[in-house]
C-alpha cells in the first residue's frame, strides 16, 4: 500500500515540484489521487470525524480531476480507470429521494374542475 499525504502536504510538496507521476486512479467506490514524493508512492489522505487517516476517495473523476487542477495546480496527470467500481448507492439516498418525491407532490397544484 502507498504511503499517504494530507491534503495542505500534497498542495505543498506539488508548488515546489517535489511531485512525480501524478495520477487519478480508480477504485471501489470511486477515485484516488497517487503520486511520488521523494521515492515513496503516495496517496492523498483526509481524515474522518473521529480523526482516523485513510485515503481519501473522490466520487467522480471530475472532482479529483478538479482538485488536482485547481487546488495543487497540476495540469498534467495520468488516468487508471481500470479498478474503478461504482459505489453500491447507500439505502439513505433512497429514502431521501422517496421523501423528495412526496414533498414535491404535495406542492403541486390540485387540478381544476371544468
Amino acid at each position: 500500500m502507498s504511503a499517504l499525504i494530507n491534503s495542505r502536504a500534497f498542495r505543498e510538496a506539488a508548488a515546489a515540484g517535489a511531485l512525480s507521476d501524478p495520477a487519478v486512479v480508480g477504485v471501489e467506490g470511486g477515485y484516488v489521487l497517487e503520486a511520488t514524493f521523494g521515492q515513496v508512492r503516495t496517496q492523498l489522505s483526509a481524515r474522518s470525524s473521529s480523526g482516523e487517516e485513510s485515503r481519501r476517495i473522490f466520487a467522480s473523476l471530475q472532482s479529483a480531476a478538479s482538485f488536482l487542477q485547481d487546488k495543487a495546480r497540476i495540469l498534467a496527470y495520468t488516468v487508471d480507470a481500470s479498478g474503478h467500481r461504482p459505489a453500491a448507492s447507500s439505502p439513505r439516498y433512497a429514502r431521501v429521494a422517496e421523501r423528495l418525491r412526496q414533498a414535491h407532490a404535495a406542492l403541486r397544484p390540485a387540478p381544476h374542475p371544468m
